[in-house]
């Protein structure tokens, strides 16, 4: 026999812990099930939000932010030179 531990991962989380999951603020939180980008349903008197569509947004995000990565850089052609320290 092993002594080895399993690790059960909940189905879905109250709206602290998924906030928690995000880091994000109660508020922002809030607008995400607002539109309707996080599945949540009630359990009696509580708020419970879905692990997975927690990590369905995440992985919608991540793919957001790496195709604006892919896109091609624009160069920096008003950049101004640094100043001389004079002092």
């Amino acid at each position: 026999m092993s002594n080895t531990t399993e690790i059960i991962e909940p189905l879905a989380v109250r709206p602290r812990e998924a906030w928690r999951l995000l880091s994000c603020s109660n508020s922002y939180g809030y607008e995400l099930l607002a539109a309707g980008e996080l599945d949540s349903f009630s359990d009696g008197a509580a708020r419970k939000i879905t692990v997975a569509s927690i990590k369905s947004y995440i992985e919608r995000r991540l793919a957001k932010a790496d195709k604006i990565r892919k896109s091609p850089a624009k160069p920096f052609k008003d950049r101004k030179k640094p100043r001389k320290n004079t002092a």
